[in-house]
């Protein structure tokens, strides 16, 4: 139940590449990591990933450059 509240409070705004495996895909969305997520991101898309994250309500934080 957690995992799939999870996906579809947040599964707008991910996107995978076809290469990742449905198991690692799931990890983003388990539950237990509910209370917080660290995420890697390209420094060219770090910003567009902080704004759209905002706009849905969720706090982050850019961590090193």
């Amino acid at each position: 139940m957690g995992l799939n509240n999870n996906r579809e409070f947040i599964g707008d705004c991910v996107g995978f590449s076809e290469s990742v495996p449905e198991e690692y895909r799931l990890l983003l969305f388990d539950p237990q990591t509910s209370g917080g997520l660290l995420a890697a991101i390209a420094p060219h898309a770090a910003q567009t990933a902080l704004e759209s994250l905002a706009k849905h309500g969720v706090a982050a934080r850019q961590i090193g450059a």
